[in-house]
């Protein structure tokens, strides 16, 4: 029986895992693609958010309109938070 609970459990964060690779790749094409100074913060509560300065951190609604151009053309992902 906790053999089968192991497998089950083994099964589970495996699924978890591939989501943390592909979070992961999208983080670092965030990151490459905004602004110098712009590090890309993904959260459970608020979704995605862009941290400047180390310190300050602004919402997807709240890049230049340069960013905002470009998140529309090339992030669905990135366009889909705005709107929320």
């Amino acid at each position: 029986m906790i053999a089968t609970f192991l497998r089950s459990t083994l099964l589970k964060l495996a699924v978890l895992e591939n989501l943390s690779m592909r979070l992961r790749v999208f983080k670092t094409f965030l990151d490459g693609h905004f602004g110098p100074g712009k590090v890309v913060r993904l959260t459970r509560k608020d979704g995605v958010l862009f941290r400047l300065d180390g310190h300050t951190e602004i919402t997807p609604a709240q890049l230049s309109s340069g960013e905002l151009r470009r998140a529309a053309n090339d992030g669905p992902c990135v366009r889909d938070s705005i709107s929320r």
